[in-house]
């Protein structure tokens, strides 16, 4: 086989270490239809060494270190302040090991953002760079250059840590042909790796719709749990976008494994030994295991020593961390692709998938191949989905009843049983007028635990729309009037006695939560069923993200922006920068540029 002419695409991971070896510089890399990159070599320069042969690591695999143990050190870890967790996109593991080295002045290669979203490896040996280094990119990384640094720091006598997927490890051992005890590697459990060129397309499809230039992107966002697996957007123009995999055009597409670059179908890099010293990930294995107990949804990982270099490097941040020694076996059953590659889809035509990206939307092509996959299973999740309601309401008639009749046959609710349920207790009343519509999204449950009975009034030729909301206690009152508009989006949180008013038009963003006796308004009169038609309103908008606090007004015409926190006891009114913490009557920003995200959720 030569290297450098790619017959069969699983041959090439993409890891560019033949780029970095040539002495003549020969090799360039072309991008392929996918977006993924593949060596060319210029013959005319080509001096026939033969170099980038032996550094590839899809030849060599084999040959790369295989001294580490069968049998690693496992420990399932969670950095203990909570600040470290909900930076990163699992329990902390890599900024703490990242953090000991820049903190000692050692070098730290790893992979970074670029301002345009791409992703290249990066160098450094400063603490501020950290935020940098930390957090999952999932997509193929440009290395070239990299290694050629990390071999001439090593031979300088600098102390490195290398973390990146199993074959780029495999690259950087075999490009520098010898050990180096100033190298510590990291890799991490590796589905694999998405293109680039389709995460653009996946970044101008989100700009179009929010008009304007991305500015701030992050996997598995933590603001809404770990578990969720969230992507987070901020835009130029101030709107923030969170979604979860069901919904997120790019998790669709990775859940479909149609990212994917086709090496990783055959990762000949899977199982045990390990060839870095250490591996790292996310455990997702917790809830099988009885005495586990330091999940609280804000990321726990899994850190594997499989050299003695890898053990004897714990003890140095070991003390940061809640741990408990695991077998590696526990950690595998969560883990599957440790062992083995993600199966090809079959079901999907690559060539037709890329093809329609080039000249059509991200999220418009993903949902047609997601609905066309997920086609045939549809009367299967129709029916399990009843069975899940009926569960859920421990098969009482009365409520199985009013299931059936309100999913089914009720022509004031809108809703796809394979996509979602409307989950209604008995404590709830709903009062639906003539062509009044609820139109559902998701799972979403009103009412459970008693109190004051809850109500849902919808005017005449009114709409409401709701995603994937939960109110676990009776007590709350959505309230629209005729030809009135109310929006609550997806995950919202309906708390205790909360209530909603809708004249005109109101909005909630989804991921918020609404407090205990809160209220949101488009007027000033909630006794909107009457038939007073005086009523002064306008229009009133919570962004996404948003916390509204016990006892706390929305009042009507407030546009309040994304991920603001509206503190017990205030009044919102006016026009509300996003990400502003605020309190007071009328309410005062008190605190900027926030962050928030209820634990344990």
């Amino acid at each position: 086989m030569v290297m450098i002419k790619i017959d069969n695409k699983p041959d090439c991971c993409g890891c560019k270490a033949c780029g970095d070896v040539c002495p003549k510089g020969s090799i360039s890399f072309i991008l392929d239809e996918e977006g993924f990159w593949y060596p060319k070599v210029d013959l005319d320069t080509c001096i026939d060494c033969h170099l980038c042969e032996k550094v590839c690591p899809v030849i060599h695999y084999e040959g790369v270190n295989t001294a580490n143990s069968e049998s690693p050190k496992t420990y399932i870890i969670q950095h203990k302040d909570v600040n470290e967790r909900f930076d990163s996109t699992s329990g902390a593991a890599y900024p703490a090991i990242a953090k000991y080295y820049l903190k000692h002045g050692y070098y730290v290669a790893g992979h970074v953002f670029t301002p345009d979203f791409s992703v290249t490896g990066y160098v450094t040996n400063k603490i501020e760079d950290l935020n940098k280094l930390r957090k999952s990119k999932y997509l193929q990384s440009d290395l070239q250059g990299v290694y050629s640094q990390i071999k001439k720091l090593l031979n300088d006598g600098n102390k490195v840590l290398f973390s990146g997927c199993p074959c780029q490890i495999a690259a950087l051992k075999t490009f520098l042909r010898k050990e180096y005890n100033e190298l510590l590697t990291v890799d991490f459990t590796c589905m694999g790796i998405d293109s680039p060129w389709a995460f653009q397309k996946y970044i101008q499809s989100m700009e179009r719709q929010y008009d304007s230039k991305l500015v701030y992107f992050k996997s598995k966002s933590k603001e809404t749990g770990w578990r969720d697996l969230t992507n987070k957007m901020i835009f130029e123009n101030g709107n923030t976008y969170f979604g979860t995999r069901n919904i997120d055009p790019n998790l669709r597409a990775t859940f479909l494994d149609i990212l994917m670059r086709p090496s990783c179908f055959q990762c000949r890099l899977k199982g045990l030994p390990r060839i870095s010293d250490i591996t790292i990930g996310d455990y997702w294995h917790r809830r099988t295991v009885k005495d586990f107990n330091i999940d609280d949804n804000t990321g726990t990982s899994y850190y594997m020593a499989n050299s003695k270099a890898g053990e004897e490097f714990f003890n140095n941040i070991k003390e940061e961390f809640r741990c408990e020694h695991k077998e590696a076996s526990v950690l595998f059953r969560g883990n599957p692709y440790m062992f083995k590659s993600l199966p090809e889809p079959k079901d999907i035509n690559r060539h037709d998938f890329y093809s329609a990206l080039k000249n059509e939307d991200f999220k418009e092509v993903v949902d047609r191949f997601y609905e066309k996959v997920h086609y045939e299973s549809r009367i299967k999740k129709v029916i399990i989905n009843i069975l899940r309601a009926f569960k859920r309401y421990r098969f009482n008639p009365f409520r199985c009843i009013r299931f059936i009749y309100y999913n089914l046959f009720c022509e004031n609710i809108d809703i796809d049983l394979a996509d979602s349920l409307f989950l209604v207790w008995d404590s709830v009343d709903l009062d639906l007028k003539k062509g009044s519509k609820i139109k559902v999204k998701g799972i979403c449950t009103l009412g459970k635990k008693y109190g004051h009975r809850g109500i849902i009034h919808l005017g005449e030729n009114s709409e409401l729309s709701i995603d994937t909301i939960t109110s676990e206690t009776s007590s709350f009152d959505l309230t629209l009037g005729e030809s009135a508009r109310l929006n609550i989006g997806h995950r919202t949180i309906i708390g205790n006695s909360a209530r909603v008013s809708a004249v005109k038009k109101v909005s909630v963003g989804g991921y918020s939560y609404l407090g205990g006796n809160s209220i949101i308004s488009d007027n000033n009169d909630m006794a909107i069923c009457s038939d007073e038609k005086s009523i002064m309103a306008e229009p009133t908008t919570v962004g996404v993200h948003c916390w509204i606090g016990q006892n706390s007004m929305v009042a009507k015409g407030t546009t309040m922006g994304d991920e603001v926190i509206l503190e017990p006891n205030s009044v919102a009114e006016g026009n509300i920068s996003p990400r502003v913490k605020i309190k007071g009557f009328p309410a005062y920003i008190v605190k900027k540029n926030i962050q928030w995200f209820k634990q344990g959720i």
